[in-house]
């Protein structure tokens, strides 16, 4: 068969990867999985409306942020009247692109980021990747839906349907190792995120605990309790982001079903981490102290 030299060649994304637990228990409840396929399409939203680039895109065609607003209130339709045939077919075609980049199968969720690449130093940038799964692991939280989630970096090959690439592999493989409840960087793309300018939009340096017998492993993760307490992306409407109560509410639901030494083990790290990083907010005292109770409702006696 000789190849299709019309397909989309292999190029650079940056990957975000969430794997979450319990889907099987809740899409074989009624009363629960419509709840978990409105986060679903929430994720799309999130991804597809609040991308600070296509902002930009959009302001450069000549659309104001008044515009911008009322396609993510009410959807392209909203357009008619206010602009001509030429800004209403090109915002619906940068959504399709963008809906495109988001995965959803069952338990698993991929993002893939699209990005430019600097020829001069080799690295790629794309800041709309926290903003991104701080705004999705903080809306899973709020339903009490645990997730472990990565990020990897390298050439894909995405066609439709077809998603292809190593990045696939080193983010499904990274989220396996983590023993931990949170989403930080593959291993493998930890130097890439070094470079990146999304490392100062909100990635924080974190020793995350791996399965079995191995040491910790340094990498940049998602603060998603700093993100919900305030440090967000201006342009994120506060109405579209769960407040830090709601968020270490939904963590503590979840810590109440961990019934197994190794998923307690994962929700004391996880609610360690995020107090860690609460400690210098003035306004999350109520939240650091039921992290305290996470912590101590999830102490194991690996003697036993």
């Amino acid at each position: 068969m000789k190849p299709n030299r019309e397909s989309p060649q292999w190029k650079n994304y940056w990957v975000l990867y969430l794997d979450l637990a319990g889907v099987s228990l809740r899409v074989c409840d009624p009363d629960q999985r419509q709840e978990l396929a409105d986060v679903y399409s929430r994720f799309v939203d999130i991804a597809v409306l609040w991308a600070p680039p296509l902002t930009r895109k959009f302001q450069r065609k000549g659309l104001s942020l008044e515009d911008v607003a009322l396609v993510r209130a009410g959807g392209v339709e909203v357009l008619g009247g206010r602009r001509d045939d030429y800004h209403t077919s090109m915002v619906k075609e940068s959504l399709r692109i963008w809906s495109s980049r988001v995965r959803v199968f069952s338990d698993s969720v991929f993002v893939f980021f699209d990005c430019d690449v600097n020829r001069e130093t080799e690295t790629a940038d794309h800041e709309n990747l926290v903003e991104t799964a701080g705004h999705m692991s903080s809306l899973l939280w709020q339903h009490g839906m645990p997730h472990k989630g990565s990020i990897s970096y390298g050439e894909c090959y995405l066609n439709g349907p077809v998603c292809l690439g190593q990045p696939l592999v080193e983010a499904a493989k990274w989220e396996r190792a983590q023993e931990w409840l949170g989403v930080s960087v593959s291993p493998a793309s930890k130097i890439a995120a070094s470079r990146a300018g999304f490392v100062a939009h909100g990635l924080v340096q974190h020793e995350v605990g791996r399965s079995g017998a191995a040491e910790p492993e340094s990498t940049y993760c998602v603060d998603v309790a700093r993100f919900v307490s305030g440090v967000r992306n201006s342009d994120h409407a506060s109405s579209e982001t769960p407040s830090l109560p709601d968020v270490v509410e939904g963590l503590r639901r979840s810590a109440l079903g961990a019934n197994t030494a190794t998923l307690r083990r994962r929700y004391q790290s996880t609610a360690s981490f995020w107090k860690e990083s609460l400690v210098n907010e003035d306004s999350a005292k109520k939240a650091v102290e039921t992290l305290d109770e996470i912590i101590r409702s999830c102490a194991v006696d690996e003697t036993k």
